[in-house]
């Protein structure tokens, strides 16, 4: 099953990435440019959402067990490490996958407009 989910997921990121390489408005970009673009909006646009109904983000920063945030003042070390057991769903892209080509361009511009990248 994980084989087939990472099938599925480099699909998705090769299809929005390149949707994104298409796009009029970002034709100009540098390929550094275009990719940081790619891994901002990429967890919005083709993955389903967590099970909190929050979209996922490539390089997000862990949520603070005790207040919820993902803005920490510091992080420490602990001597010796704590594990802590969790359940981590896996990435689908079933909402992805079912929309049209239309549908797909246009979510890409949703997320786009929604990150700020379009106005």
């Amino acid at each position: 099953m994980q084989v087939i989910q990472r099938v599925a997921c480099m699909a998705a990121n090769q299809e929005v990435n390149g949707l994104l390489k298409l796009h009029a408005r970002l034709r100009k970009l540098k390929p550094n440019e275009l990719a940081d673009r790619l891994r901002k909006s990429y967890g919005l646009i083709a993955c389903d959402p967590d099970q909190a109904g929050q979209p996922f983000q490539i390089g997000m920063f862990p949520k603070c067990p005790s207040c919820g945030s993902q803005e920490m003042a510091s992080w420490e070390a602990t001597d010796p490490p704590v594990f802590i057991e969790m359940e981590i769903s896996p990435v689908t892209h079933t909402a992805w996958f079912s929309l049209s080509e239309a549908e797909k361009v246009f979510k890409v511009n949703q997320g786009l407009k929604q990150l700020g990248y379009l106005t």
